[in-house]
């Protein structure tokens, strides 16, 4: 199977935790949807061995595009490929964007599933966080969804800002699972380089939360949300049984994907493609059929590396017999040799999968006490020069 992911670079507010790229004027759209079929037509091949499975619209805010442009996309990738067998579309929302006049023009597309960003639901983290919505509109926008006749509907929660307490985000939690929503993604806050809040940093304006305190938080995320129902199949990402993300799935079980846009990234089973990062210089390129992509053929190192992390990032976690298939018997002793010392403190084991009806296939997962540190467990996996 392949996954198709559809880049929107376009913001409608400014996030204290990130900086999108160019593109946020919204009379530059018709260009960006032009420029995004024209792309289409560079990989018209793509799917011809693997039929697409998943459609995801993401990347900042794809909700912004007019439901005219949304039926565009659709009908070129309609055209460009046969989408009979997709059984997941994703499209990402922010709640100010949700009317009930969109909701009934998406309904008429082949989108299943939203992905809507809250981020939180206590109004003064929503201002430091610089969101246009505040948390009765977050949970209006839900119930309209619902309302529309939306039953797949995930949320994005943030914890580990430098306002927030452990009761917040308990607040939060209940209140997001009172909604009766499917799949919650919560993710720590992020600093990346050049963000208004690294640089708030650098300054000492900003003190980022104490990290015993990020950790407990993140356990109170997965206690409360296990304990109502939710299975935490990903280190970010909770969802009610049959609910988990298709797409996300995807890439972490490494199938191949095609990313259109600015800044998209994609993955052909061999090598990888990026995307300019800059959303007018890649309209440009488009139409001056110029190439968009650059190119990174991986080596076995760097397929190793990206095989076992995604797979320890799950619940399920790295299949042994898979690992000893594609990669040999050397590496299986690899791995497992590193492992012994994470097992034996009880932030890794080594067992049967409950699913699986093949009594030696053994899969190597963290342990709930292994997940929160499993940025610093899993690197040691890592092959290095």
């Amino acid at each position: 199977m392949a996954s198709l992911y559809i880049h929107i670079p376009f913001c409608s507010h400014k996030c204290i935790y990130c900086d999108f790229i160019s593109g946020t004027n919204h009379s530059f759209i018709p260009s960006y949807v032009d420029s995004l079929i024209k792309e289409m037509d560079s990989y018209v091949d793509f799917f011809s061995a693997d039929p697409i499975n998943t459609i995801y619209f993401g990347g900042g805010t794809p909700s912004l595009l007019p439901p005219d442009y949304i039926y565009k996309i659709f009908d070129a990738i309609s055209k460009h490929w046969n989408i009979d067998n997709v059984s997941e579309v994703t499209f990402e929302c922010n709640p100010e964007n949700i009317t009930p006049d969109f909701l009934k023009a998406l309904k008429i597309t082949p989108v299943n599933r939203l992905s809507i960003g809250v981020q939180s639901l206590i109004d003064n983290e929503l201002q430091w966080l610089g969101r246009s919505h505040n948390a009765q509109s977050a949970k209006r926008a839900v119930l309209m969804a619902q309302d529309a006749g939306f039953n797949n509907i995930s949320c994005d929660l943030i914890f580990a800002l430098p306002i927030q307490t452990i009761a917040s985000l308990y607040f939060s939690l209940k209140e997001l699972i009172s909604l009766d929503i499917q799949h919650i993604s919560v993710y720590s806050l992020m600093f990346e380089e050049g963000s208004k809040i690294s640089k708030l940093m650098q300054k000492g304006t900003l003190s980022p939360l104490d990290e015993n305190i990020a950790a407990e938080m993140y356990q109170v995320v997965t206690n409360v949300l296990k304990n109502n129902g939710f299975c935490h199949y990903e280190i970010s990402n909770y969802a009610k049984q049959g609910y988990q993300s298709q797409h996300n799935s995807g890439y972490w079980h490494g199938v191949r994907y095609l990313g259109l846009g600015a800044s998209a990234h994609s993955y052909d089973g061999e090598s990888r493609f990026f995307n300019i990062p800059h959303t007018i210089k890649y309209c440009n390129a488009i139409q001056q059929a110029l190439p968009v992509a650059t190119t990174e053929k991986l080596t076995e190192k760097e397929n190793f590396n990206e095989y076992v992390f995604t797979a320890l990032r799950t619940s399920e976690g790295l299949n042994i017999n898979s690992l000893s298939a594609r990669f040999g018997t050397d590496k299986v002793k690899y791995i497992l040799n590193i492992a012994r010392k994470y097992i034996s403190n009880n932030t890794m084991s080594l067992s049967i999968h409950p699913s699986s009806s093949f009594t030696n296939n053994y899969y190597l997962h963290l342990t709930e006490s292994g997940v929160y540190i499993s940025d610093y467990i899993i690197s040691d996996f890592m092959l290095v020069d």
